[in-house]
């Protein structure tokens, strides 16, 4: 029998507009092993001025910014 070591990271992706937040259980068991996939594993959406959004206030941002 050998032994096994694994690390495993949790993401926190928080709204930068309303503050709802996801938080991914393991980084092994939902394959997430970098910020960009954690923020498309919660269903957030990075956008170019850098803040993170749900898709509820993306919804809101893009409405704004496409007039």
């Amino acid at each position: 029998m050998g032994v096994f070591s694994h690390r495993t990271t949790q993401y926190t992706i928080t709204c930068d507009e309303c503050d709802v937040s996801e938080t991914s259980p393991d980084s092994w068991s939902e394959n997430t092993h970098s910020k960009q996939q954690a923020i498309k594993w919660a269903n957030m959406h990075k956008v170019k001025d850098g803040r993170i959004l749900c898709d509820e206030c993306f919804i809101k941002y893009k409405e704004k910014n496409m007039r």
